[in-house]
């Protein structure tokens, strides 16, 4: 038996045939919100587009984690002007708050099914990204691994859409995670649907949205329930209403401490956000009458993640450039979201940094352009920035215009024969503008 305990200390090496089942010019991985873009904007432009995405539906933080703001949106037009219209077609959004479109998690699943199909996307679910192919410091393609087995998949372009950077940090692109100073990320957090909830009806009915009224809520029901000095999870928890009979989704719970790129402790994440959940839910209905009959539908079938990887690109967006309100001539989109700094180890929230609560600066396509590796473009939250700067551009209305940035700059590549970095991004621009995306708004 002491022999089978030291196994761990052994290392085997498999060497295998990986069929490939297919070629594609474009390959997007990860089907979140910059992914749909991605893959949109590549196919439009007459690219053979594959889509490897691990759950069983696209539109990933806004489906499998629940993350039902379409923050800093407005101001995009391009995709996110047919998504939120396909959704007020259906009415199946609503105004939630101030720069708060919620919409109906279900239909955003079909919406996005359909809308990539009607262009002729090749969609892979349940597929894990596993491995990039390199050769000669350009990616040519990626392993994959579902029931099928492993298999890879050829494509002169890759975009890196996980979210977390994990196709360019495999194919060994440097990346930055955390604050400078100790590496301490933001918080993940599990969102929650409930229904029944007669303070969805009452609070947005006659009153302007304040963001910590509801915990000053509960805390003063609790004060007279002789429960004095609870200590809060976290300080600002927020109730979204979503189209249903009062129904909403709560954004409370926050999971410090933990890595959302270590397996381990993304583990640990759920299981501590779902005793969150319910310790907050348990809360809601003793206290407070506006929760009696109240209901948990579901909780997100993947924690929420705020931030992990920043890959280095050719461009790193600082606080500087949002301070000064930079603008670019390769700038892909304007970014009106305040730098959002959920405390990494307090219970607060820093909605504003500075004088930034409305800040007006462009994302350059430079910043989609990894360090080191040919061929590959990254979109989303996983962009060249700064701590500070990615808390402000990682929201999904960003991440949208990046993704269908960087699906422009792969048919370029393509069409061309020429790579990324040596792409120009202002032609980029050019595309996006002439396409109906705003890439320059006004204030």
């Amino acid at each position: 038996m002491s022999g089978f305990y030291n196994m761990k200390h052994t290392v085997y090496k498999e060497t295998i045939e990986i069929p490939v089942m297919g070629n594609f010019d474009v390959i997007v991985v990860g089907g979140g919100p910059a992914g749909i873009a991605s893959a949109l904007a590549a196919s439009r432009h007459g690219m053979h587009v594959l889509v490897v995405e691990s759950y069983g539906f696209l539109g990933g933080m806004w489906t499998m984690g629940m993350v039902v703001p379409f923050f800093d949106q407005e101001n995009k037009g391009g995709i996110c002007y047919e998504i939120v219209g396909a959704l007020n077609a259906l009415n199946m959004i609503k105004v939630a708050g101030p720069d708060m479109w919620a919409f109906d998690i279900e239909q955003m699943k079909l919406l996005l099914d359909r809308m990539l199909l009607k262009e002729d996307i090749t969609l892979l679910f349940h597929t894990h990204f596993t491995t990039p192919i390199i050769e000669n410091g350009k990616i040519m393609g990626i392993v994959v691994e579902n029931k099928n087995g492993r298999s890879a998949y050829n494509a002169r372009i890759v975009i890196d859409c996980t979210g977390d950077g994990d196709v360019a940090a495999r194919a060994g692109v440097p990346f930055e995670i955390g604050r400078p100073e100790d590496g301490s990320t933001q918080p993940m957090t599990l969102m929650f649907q409930m229904s029944n909830v007669a303070y969805v009806q009452d609070y947005y009915k006659y009153h302007h949205y304040v963001d910590n009224e509801l915990i000053q809520k509960l805390q003063d029901a609790m004060v007279r329930a002789g429960v004095m000095n609870y200590q809060f999870n976290y300080l600002r928890p927020c109730i979204i209403p979503v189209p249903g009979i009062y129904t909403s989704i709560c954004q409370a719970t926050h999971i410090r401490n933990l890595s959302a790129i270590n397996s381990e402790d993304l583990t640990q994440a759920e299981l501590q956000g779902r005793e969150e959940v319910n310790k907050l839910f348990h809360l809601f209905k003793t206290y407070m009458p506006e929760f009696t009959h109240a209901h948990i539908d579901t909780s997100g079938p993947h924690i929420g993640i705020r931030e992990s990887r920043r890959i280095m690109g050719e461009y790193k967006l600082t606080i500087d450039d949002i301070e000064q309100s930079r603008q670019f001539d390769d700038g892909i989109c304007t970014v009106t979201f305040w730098v959002d700094i959920h405390q990494p180890d307090g219970d607060n929230q820093s909605k504003q940094y500075g004088k930034l609560l409305q800040p007006h600066y462009q994302i350059p396509y430079r910043c989609l352009v990894p360090l080191n590796v040919e061929n590959l473009l990254i979109a989303g939250r996983c962009i060249s920035g700064s701590f500070e700067a990615h808390a402000s551009y990682r929201v999904t209305g960003n991440c949208v215009a990046m993704g269908y940035a960087a699906g422009v700059a792969a048919s370029i590549c393509i069409k061309s024969n020429i790579s990324p970095r040596t792409t120009d991004g202002c032609e980029v621009v050019t595309i996006m503008t002439a396409d109906g995306a705003v890439c320059r708004a006004q204030r």
